[in-house]
Formats: structure tokens, C-alpha cells, sequence
């Protein structure tokens, strides 16, 4: 498939609950070689809470997230994209309400417009290709500082180029 691929964990949970993980019981980072098995791991660590959990270890879910190694044999069945769209998200588990599991498609050149996380927790692997993600800052988010146009002060903090296999993090507003 042609493009760009990305596996992408979003936390659902807007509120902040007890979990009684695995993790707490053993430091050792599950390996996961398949995507099904990858499923059956992050439904055992976030069986109580979303990634944004107070108990949960994100650095955790993200080691397990990186132990799975792409295969598209795994995941072909949920790449699919629709090049009317600048991107498509494809529903791999709903992690029981804990958290979203998915396939995210882009067409070679396309790109999402800029947006925040509304605060969600969200882990993208690279399943194929690679992503490159622009972090921004809007100036006085809080009380919006507007310029002559009376458009917002939008700001770019980072950049980075993912490729297969690789993680990241994605917290906060305007990323």
C-alpha cells in the first residue's frame, strides 16, 4: 500500500480512574509479535483507565507499543484509505471504552490540518512509510491573543520525522 501508516492509540477516558494493571505486579515489558497479541496486552495494562490514567505509565505502553514490529499481514485489513480525504481513521478495538485502537491512513503528500488533542492521551506507531509531525503553540491559549487580522498567534515549537517501528507521544493542545 502506498502512503503512509500509523497504529494510534487515543485515550477516551476524559475523567481519571483507578487501575489495577499488571504492570504493578511485574517490571518486566510484555513483548507483543503480533497485532493481536499488542490488543490482548493493552486491554490487560489499561483494563480500569485510558492512557491517561493516573496509574498508568505511559513510558510503559509506550516500550509495549514499540515491541510490536510491523507486519502488514497484521494490519492490511484495516489500511484503508479514501483519497477524497486528506487522511482516514480505521477502527482496529475499542479497548472497551478505555481507549481507541487504530490504523490511520495518509496518501503520499497529504497531511492533517493542524488540530489539538483536547487534552487525550495519544501513542502513534508507524506501521509504514513515515510521519512527520509539526507541534504548535497558540499564543495566549487561555485568553487568545489575536494579530491585526484578528487570527490567533499560532506558533511552531517541534518537528519530527517518524519512521517504521517508531513511537510517540502526543499530549496536549494544538499538536
Amino acid at each position: 500500500m502506498d502512503g503512509d501508516l500509523m497504529l494510534e492509540s487515543i485515550s477516551t477516558s476524559s475523567h481519571v480512574h483507578g487501575l489495577q494493571a499488571s504492570h504493578e505486579e511485574s517490571n518486566l515489558i510484555p513483548t507483543a509479535n503480533s497485532l493481536s497479541h499488542l490488543i490482548e496486552i493493552l486491554h490487560t495494562e489499561l483494563n480500569k483507565g485510558g492512557i491517561d490514567s493516573c496509574k498508568v505509565d505511559v513510558q510503559r505502553i509506550q516500550q509495549i507499543m514499540a515491541s510490536y514490529r510491523s507486519n502488514q499481514s497484521d494490519w492490511r485489513q484495516y489500511a484503508q484509505y479514501d483519497p477524497s480525504k486528506p487522511y482516514t481513521r480505521n477502527l482496529v478495538d475499542d479497548g472497551n471504552g478505555h481507549f481507541n485502537l487504530m490504523v490511520l491512513c495518509w496518501g503520499e503528500g497529504k497531511s492533517s490540518p493542524i488540530h489539538d488533542h483536547a487534552g487525550s492521551h495519544c501513542l502513534m506507531k508507524v506501521l509504514s512509510g513515515e510521519v512527520a509531525e509539526t507541534q504548535y503553540k497558540c499564543s495566549g491559549y487561555d485568553s487568545i491573543e489575536l494579530k491585526d487580522d484578528n487570527e490567533p498567534y499560532i506558533l511552531k515549537t517541534t518537528e519530527a520525522v517518524y519512521h517504521v517501528d517508531e513511537v510517540a507521544y502526543i499530549h496536549g493542545a494544538y499538536q
